[in-house]
């Protein structure tokens, strides 16, 4: 039974999925309908975001903000188009400049979930990963980036007589260590998948800080902005 409904439930999203692009297309191409597609894009929007928010919060992960704010994002682009369309002219003038209004608050609450969750990121680790040991960079692993090249080290240590490999899924560029190199790691030894490495994760950490407190900062300078423009 639970399978024929995950099979329904998927067979009606595919069909909603399918039918929300074709109604978009349609109302850009149609003279007068142009306003049912940030309708039709909100409603998109808030779809997937509600389907991120639920995911993670049953999963208890992190990155429930990223589907708090499509849901955001989605209601204000389906409410302002529609209020756009059999509104007023100056209601439409309203919405219009209080566009950039949306966008800081947007900004604001991205930053803010940004800094929240970099610095629960990091309790975490210290609560999580508490005891102290040195570590051998055996293995440089490789990633792609946009303009340069990603690095997760694999470090090799000995706990209880025993070698160990240590590696986790986090890459960067910052503060590379030599293949042979010996660092400073802090490891759960109950649980060996992922390690902490005082000396990268701060300067991860920090860097993330700077950039989600510039959007937050500079997300409540947009809004009152615009907003002192509009009184």
């Amino acid at each position: 039974m639970k399978d024929l409904l995950k099979l329904v439930i998927s067979f009606v999203f595919l069909i909603w999925f399918i039918a929300s692009i074709i109604f978009m297309i349609l109302s850009a191409k149609t003279e007068g309908q142009g306003w049912l597609v940030p309708v039709s894009l909100g409603q998109f929007l808030f779809v997937f975001g509600a389907l991120a928010f639920s995911i993670t919060l049953s999963e208890r992960k992190n990155g429930w903000w990223a589907g708090a704010l499509g849901m955001f994002i989605g209601a204000s682009a389906a409410v302002t188009g529609a209020v756009y369309h059999i509104g007023s002219d100056s209601l439409k003038d309203t919405l219009i400049a209080m566009i950039p209004v949306f966008v800081g608050i947007a900004m604001a609450i991205g930053g803010l979930s940004g800094v929240l969750i970099t610095m629960r990121t990091h309790k975490k680790g210290l609560a999580r990963y508490t005891t102290r040991i040195e570590g051998k960079c055996i293995e440089l692993k490789k990633r792609a980036g946009k303009s340069h090249t990603l690095y997760s080290p694999v470090y090799e240590i000995t706990l209880n007589n025993e070698t160990k490999r240590l590696e986790n899924d986090t890459y960067s560029s910052m503060d590379i260590p030599q293949v042979g190199e010996v660092r400073e790691l802090f490891i759960d030894e109950a649980d060996l998948e992922g390690y902490s490495e005082p000396r990268v994760d701060s300067k991860n950490r920090a860097f993330m800080l700077i950039i989600f407190r510039a959007f937050l900062v500079g997300g409540v300078i947009v809004s009152a902005v615009s907003i002192s423009g509009l009184l």
